[in-house]
Formats: structure tokens, C-alpha cells, sequence
């Protein structure tokens, strides 16, 4: 499944009041895994709808300053987790959370903690405090020892690189194209079956629009570079993206049919 809607599931989760108070994420990318996390972070505890562009409140500053008391990152230093790190954590989450409505800790490369700071995790783990959520980021799980594995919910972030990425994208504007030019009703089943399901994200569908305005100008077809020019500055404000693009697939079709 692709990791962004790995997240927004587990974005759905929370609000369904059905999220384990620890995951364990087994990926080939710690720190992309790491950034996904933290924006799950942002969102679920987000007072309004989450907006990457909003600047109502200085949640998503603190944590991107690692500023936030909530939450703590631990990681190897430089080559093993000790107890102390385990320590503090247990320190600073006896206060409630200020700005968020958990206290929160992620731990990359769990495998790498010494013996002492293994047992005081499995305690932590064993006995999860109302309020406190944890993350752990392992290259390899099977490093771990079963008993960290088996008290959290494993989840497996796979990522593809950026060539990858883009190659797919360009293969999906093309096939997003040809149902577009087939009738507007295809267009509408596409954005539905493929676009929001596979690309949801606003970066996504960003960089779909852009090669698509490519492959216009490419073509001299202004008349459409000029419409997806007019849907990417939309693109910048807080709009609904699904209604986004119902209205520009409507728009090409009915512009097509001409």
C-alpha cells in the first residue's frame, strides 16, 4: 500500500478513537519513515482540519524546531540507545502535554539499545500510560527482540525513489489524459479509482498537474496549458483537492468535446 495512505489511515484511526498507544515501523528509509511520522504527529493533534499552510497556531513550528516538550525523539548516540535515554522520557511525560493531547516519543534504530535501556522500554511498553504514544523506526524488526514486537502494531513503510516516483506519475497523467479524452465520466471514475486513492497528497497532485501543462505545451494545445495553469494557482490556497480536480476533469472534457 502506498505510505501516504498508510497515514491516513492511520490519521482515520485516531479520530475513530481506535489507535495502539505503540507502532513499530519496519521500513527502508528511517528518517522519510521519521518525517511521515511527524507529520501523522501534526495532523492528530491539529485543532482544526490540517493545512501544511496554516499559521493559526505554532504546533507544526515546535516540532519542526524540536521544540515541542510532547515529544521526543531518541536515537543512537552514537552507536547505542543507553537507559538514560529511556529515563527521560519517563521524566518528562509525569507532566501533561501542553500543546498536544498526548505525550509522544520516537525511537529510531530500537535494535541499538543496551540491555539496561531494552528492559526499561519493555516496562514502559508493558505498562502504557494513559496518554502517551510511541513510534519505534527499525530498518530490520527481526532484530528486535519478540517481546518489544509483539506489545506494539507493526507496520511496514516501504518507499520508492524519487526516479521511481516521478515515473509513475507521469505514466499516471498520461492514462489520466487518455480517460479525460474518452469522456468525462471516465475522468471522474479515474480521479476516484486512482488519483485519490494512490495520490492523495497535495505535492502529489501537483506534479501530476504540471505534466500534464508539459505535455500542452509540447503539443502548442495553450487552450489546456492555460486551464491547468489556472487549477495549480488554485492549488495554493486551502482548497478541497477532490472537488479540485472533479472540476478540472469537467472542465478539459467539456473542452475536448468542442
Amino acid at each position: 500500500m502506498n505510505t501516504k495512505n498508510i497515514i491516513k489511515q492511520l490519521i482515520d484511526l485516531y479520530h475513530e478513537q481506535r489507535f495502539a498507544h505503540a507502532y513499530l515501523f519496519e521500513t527502508n528509509d528511517v528518517d522519510e519513515c521519521y518525517n511521515d511520522i511527524l507529520f501523522l504527529i501534526k495532523n492528530i493533534n491539529c485543532k482544526d482540519e490540517y493545512n501544511d499552510k496554516c499559521s493559526k497556531c505554532n504546533l507544526c513550528n515546535l516540532i519542526n524546531n524540536n521544540s515541542l516538550p510532547s515529544l521526543i525523539t531518541i536515537e543512537p548516540d552514537p552507536l547505542s540507545i543507553k537507559k538514560e535515554a529511556i529515563e527521560y522520557i519517563k521524566e518528562v511525560f509525569s507532566n501533561k502535554p501542553l500543546y498536544t493531547d498526548n505525550n509522544i516519543y520516537i525511537i529510531k534504530y530500537p535494535e541499538k539499545m543496551n540491555a539496561t535501556a531494552f528492559n526499561k522500554l519493555l516496562k514502559f511498553l508493558e505498562e502504557p500510560e494513559n496518554g502517551v504514544l510511541a513510534f519505534l523506526i527499525t530498518e530490520n524488526k527481526d532484530k528486535i527482540a519478540s517481546t518489544v514486537v509483539s506489545r506494539c502494531e507493526l507496520i511496514k513503510m516501504l518507499y520508492i525513489n524519487n526516479k521511481t516516483h516521478n515515473d509513475n506519475l507521469e505514466k499516471i497523467a498520461k492514462d489520466y489524459l487518455k480517460s479525460i479524452q474518452k469522456s468525462v465520466s471516465e475522468g471522474l471514475k479515474f480521479n476516484i479509482m486512482v488519483i485519490t486513492r494512490e495520490y492523495p497528497e497535495k505535492a502529489d497532485i501537483i506534479e501530476l498537474l504540471k505534466i500534464l501543462l508539459d505535455i500542452f505545451k509540447k503539443n502548442r494545445d495553450f487552450e489546456k496549458a492555460n486551464i491547468v495553469v489556472k487549477y495549480l494557482k488554485e492549488l495554493d490556497f486551502n482548497v478541497n483537492c477532490s472537488l479540485l480536480l472533479d472540476s478540472f476533469v469537467i472542465e478539459m472534457g467539456n473542452l475536448h468535446e468542442k
